[in-house]
This record gives C-alpha cells, structure tokens and sequence, in this order.
C-alpha cells in the first residue's frame, strides 16, 4: 500500500457517511445498510480468516436492517 493514510481516512471517511445515512433514515437508511453489509462482504476479499468476523457481524447486522427496513415501512 503506497499511502496508507489516505487509504486510511478514504476509509474513515466512507464509514462516517454509511454511519450518518443510518441515522439520517429514511431512504439514506436503506442505502446505509446496503453499504454496511457490502462493505462486511467484501471484508472477505482480505482471506478466508476474515470470516471469523464477518459472519458472527453479518449475524447481528442483517437482522437489525432488516427490522429497520420494516419499521420504514410501516
């Protein structure tokens, strides 16, 4: 990695934003919990050792989306 403290805050950066858009709610909510499980899938990419994280953070994640997601709706 050539720079890692650009990587770094690009990084910081994109989890400040999925961090606000699921505050934020509404339709940024969906885009903010898209993001998070996209980001944990893609964890993956690092090795197969990252599956000890994101599968237990996917088991919590993917639920409570889900329930927010409902309660948009409703």
């Amino acid at each position: 990695m050539a720079r890692p403290a650009i990587y770094g805050l690009l990084l910081m950066a994109g989890e400040a934003t999925l961090g606000t858009a699921l505050l934020v709610g509404g339709r940024a909510a969906r885009f903010g919990w898209a993001g998070v499980i996209v980001f944990h899938l893609l964890l993956v990419l690092f090795g197969w050792w990252t599956l000890l994280w994101v599968v237990p953070a996917l088991a919590v994640v993917l639920p409570l989306a889900r329930r927010d997601l409902r309660a948009q709706v409703a």
